[in-house]
């Protein structure tokens, strides 16, 4: 059986547009009026500029509260890398085996906001053990968030170039994450590390806006449309054909009777009209 794969019609999309016809331009003001995706943009550029600036800044939050303890700072920084590393391919994997892709999307970012509260207000309860737990949960689910955003804005923007939404999302996401690092440095400099950590978690509270999206998922439909029109071909061409015809046709017939008796051939004609 052949099933379309959809990163292969994008690509012939792109293929059939000539290069001198191409806009990047054109292609970003595109993606702008897809209001589905400029709420994500933001969304995600908040969600990794957070995590960039933890990660920045998680050595000093780390002394701040256990003196002398430069080594397991560092412990703790591969332990939030190596967590979100688990994390990213799990939910990889998940997003590619359920095609949730709003659900798993907004499942991950409140639980990365849970992971941020309770890394908040355990940092400073004197166990480094549980800061090496809360800071791997911490980990899996806000880099596990990277990959979710990528797959989904690739979704809402099909057939505009993977590479571009790509591009902005990866630029909001260092703009947030410079503006972030400067506010909590500061914070943590002029207060303590949870008022810089209280910062994060409120621009991760308020701002949600993937609870607003309302995408259409253009290249699921046309992956879903593709899988059945050749699973109907397949079945036609095999001669799995309704044995109502068999009985009630004959050779002069045959033609005539074919479309109104084989449900196959009828469904087939149907789907590729739509």
């Amino acid at each position: 059986m052949e099933v379309a794969c959809s990163d292969c019609q994008a690509q012939a999309v792109l293929q059939d547009v000539p290069p001198e016809d191409y806009s990047y331009k054109q292609s970003i003001i595109n993606l702008f009026r897809n209001i589905p995706f400029v709420l994500l943009l933001i969304s995600y550029g908040m969600m990794t500029g957070a995590f960039y600036s933890v990660s920045t800044l998680l050595n000093q939050m780390i002394v701040t509260h256990y003196p002398g303890e430069e080594v397991n700072a560092g412990r703790i920084g591969l332990t939030l890398v190596v967590a979100g590393m688990v994390g990213s391919i799990i939910c990889g994997l998940w997003l590619d085996y359920t095609k949730t892709y709003k659900q798993t999307t907004l499942i991950v970012y409140i639980l990365s906001f849970v992971g941020m509260i309770i890394f908040t207000f355990t940092l400073d309860i004197g166990q480094l053990a549980i800061v090496f737990v809360t800071g791997g949960v911490l980990g899996f689910f806000m880099t596990g968030y990277l990959p979710l955003g990528f797959e989904f804005a690739a979704e809402i923007t099909y057939p505009e170039s993977e590479g571009t939404s790509s591009g902005l999302l990866n630029a909001s996401a260092q703009i947030f994450g410079i503006l972030f690092t400067l506010v909590q440095g500061k914070l943590i400099t002029d207060y303590d590390p949870r008022a810089g950590n209280l910062f994060l978690c409120a621009w991760m509270f308020y701002i949600k806006l993937d609870l607003f999206l309302n995408p259409k998922y253009e290249k699921v439909h046309l992956r879903y449309r593709d899988f059945w029109i050749d699973l109907v071909k397949w079945i036609y061409r095999v001669k799995l054909v309704s044995p109502v015809m068999c009985l009630f046709t004959s050779q002069s017939d045959h033609l005539n009777m074919w479309v109104f008796l084989d449900p196959f051939k009828y469904i087939a004609q149907q789907i590729t009209a739509n």
